[in-house]
């Protein structure tokens, strides 16, 4: 299982709640721990691809170039923290 699915089926569990909001950025709820994490247009971005089947870090690389203006090794490196990030938050 490949992090990124890993953490789609974290964010898909009963203990989790993913709200997406107007402005474009949102929330993640974690009900059992009562905790609330925030997410910028970006991250939220992401979060929509990672709950939509992205493949890998690569793929939401990708898809990040072509959403934002960012050069291809900026993008990997807030993918990678990014993604570092969730796995502290929701694991």
């Amino acid at each position: 299982m490949t992090d990124l699915v890993a953490l789609a089926a974290t964010l898909a569990s009963e203990r989790y709640t993913h709200t997406s909001l107007a402005d474009g950025t949102g929330v993640i709820l974690d009900i059992e721990g009562m905790h609330v994490l925030t997410l910028n247009q970006t991250g939220e971005f992401l979060i929509a691809a990672v709950l939509a089947g992205a493949a890998d870090d690569a793929d939401l690389v990708t898809r990040m170039v072509a959403e934002f203006e960012v050069e291809a090794p900026q993008a990997q490196a807030d993918v990678a923290a990014f993604v570092a990030e969730l796995h502290t938050h929701l694991t």
